[in-house]
């Protein structure tokens, strides 16, 4: 006989019925759910009858079915211990974000949307560390135009006057590969460089649109000096000579060539999702680590190479991938001398919090110490 009572594993998107978010909580679902076949679950998960309760973390991505008494205690007794957590992370919004040491941490936000700069804002974001640009064109059926690009930006650049603002230039390639591009093994600037009418389109829009911030725009999967000087070329075209231009440095070949690059970039970016997947022979598809595998000392090596870098040439130095969203890390990436840190929305009061609680010496070999993520184990 089945029990009445199970759990199972799956990604939060698989369950579009049911209530998810960064905190536990409580649904009650009539019809089946069934994990997203973008997550590989072959299995599913259905209410025979009647109305079954359905317990979904949408940290864990864990979901539990008809929930005995202790196990709502327990569920109800971790979301209000989460919900206190974030009255008392808020409440931290108006104190500035520097170490314990004293040094000023800019933070920043990840945004796609004009929602997202509204919720970074609320909760004191200093600006947008990322505007991913290519999420509004990934069903585009060919380049887009520069009336697209900027109908895509200015309402969400907008929000911004006055305030950093960082647009990244179309990622496209990988799993952000468009119809139109489908065959072609191109990715990030070296694939735009490849068509650099679509590439001054896009400048040109965010200049447009941007115009009131203080804008920056930066480079994905910079790897030689050269594409910077191509780039800086047509964005000179494109009418932007006193716009920094920044480089990601997201690989093993950037990062040993940090060198090079921060004598031709304004200011350097670490994507830390893609530096992970690359330095550890890792499928970014069907990535199998999480962001704490940014503390593999291999990809440390490579942070602080770019960090030390950066500095030496007199340019900032920001970490927008996942890892600068997790709190276990920010010992470490303050250590390692990061200026500026930009994660989700929903990240921004842990890591101010984070930041405030880091910063003395020797925090970064303690974490390493302590075995930060299954990688160091």
């Amino acid at each position: 006989m089945r029990s009445r009572r199970s759990t199972m594993r799956c990604s939060p998107p698989a369950l579009p019925t049911c209530a998810s978010s960064d905190v536990v909580r409580y649904a009650r679902c009539r019809a089946a759910v069934r994990p997203s076949r973008r997550a590989g679950r072959r299995s599913s998960l259905r209410a025979s009858s009647g109305r079954r309760k359905l317990i979904v973390d949408g940290t864990t991505g864990t979901a539990m079915v008809h929930p005995g008494r202790p196990a709502l205690a327990r569920i109800r007794a971790t979301a209000a211990a989460n919900a206190a957590e974030r009255l008392r992370l808020a409440a931290g919004r108006g104190e500035p974000c520097v170490t314990a040491a004293g040094r000023p941490i800019r933070l920043l936000a990840n945004a796609s949307s004009p929602a997202e700069v509204d919720a970074a804002l609320e909760r004191g974001a200093e600006g947008v560390g990322l505007v991913r640009t290519e999420l509004a064109f990934l069903d585009s059926t060919s380049w887009p135009t520069e009336a697209e690009h900027y109908n895509a930006l200015a309402p969400l650049l907008a929000r911004l006057e006055g305030r950093i603002t960082t647009v990244r230039t179309l990622d496209f390639g990988a799993d952000k590969t468009p119809s139109f591009l489908r065959g072609d093994g191109g990715r990030g600037i070296a694939l735009m460089l490849e068509h650099e009418d679509a590439l001054v389109a896009q400048l040109t829009a965010i200049l447009r649109a941007g115009v009131a911030t203080q804008l920056r725009i930066m480079l994905p999967l910079v790897e030689s000096p050269a594409q910077l000087v191509a780039a800086r070329r047509l964005l000179r075209l494109a009418g932007g000579d006193r716009v920094q231009l920044g480089a990601m440095v997201e690989t093993p070949a950037g990062a040993l060539r940090s060198t090079e690059l921060a004598l031709a970039a304004d200011f350097f970016s670490i994507g830390t999702n893609d530096l992970v997947a690359t330095t550890l022979g890792l499928d970014r598809e069907r990535p199998v680590a999480s962001p704490l595998s940014a503390a593999d000392p291999a990809v440390v090596a490579h942070i602080a190479r770019t960090i030390d870098a950066a500095h030496a040439a007199g340019i900032t130095v920001e970490i927008c991938g996942e890892a600068a969203g997790e709190v276990e890390l920010t010992p470490l990436l303050v250590g390692l001398g990061v200026d500026e840190l930009s994660v989700s929305p929903a990240r921004l009061d842990a890591v101010r919090d984070a930041v405030r609680r880091s910063g003395e010496p020797g925090d970064e070999v303690r974490q390493l110490g302590h075995g930060v993520g299954s990688v160091l184990a």
